[in-house]
């Protein structure tokens, strides 16, 4: 997994030719969000040495594995109001222990129990 981890989520429905804007709420932890148990385990790349293929020879770049834990905090949150004609963006960024709602050209300190709700 990456260091840095982007995940957009689907912001819109389709049934047939219209199209609606999602409100489900999202849960998501503000610090660290494990998702060790959700990477496979290393999977070996063959290697070909002569005709026979030989698997996790020392030096021969052996598998294809990461090493865990893969914790994340969340450091940012991008949120649209309105519909699907219109509508404004604000954004909550943590800086350091601090979270900040971003609104146009106001800055303004977010508490930390509403980074995920904040207007």
């Amino acid at each position: 997994l990456p260091d840095i981890l982007l995940i957009h989520l689907k912001r819109f429905s389709f049934d047939g030719p219209f199209r609606d804007k999602l409100d489900t709420n999202v849960f998501f932890p503000l610090k660290n969000l494990d998702l060790t148990s959700y990477v496979p385990t290393p999977i070996p790349q063959p290697t070909q040495i002569g005709s026979i293929p030989k698997m996790d020879i020392p030096g021969s770049g052996g598998s294809l594995q990461q090493t865990g834990p893969f914790i994340y905090d969340l450091y940012a949150v991008s949120n649209h109001y309105g519909g699907l004609n219109g509508g404004h963006y604000t954004a909550c960024v943590r800086n350091r222990n601090e979270w900040h709602t971003f609104d146009d050209s106001r800055v303004s300190i977010c508490n930390e129990k509403n980074v995920m709700v904040c207007l």
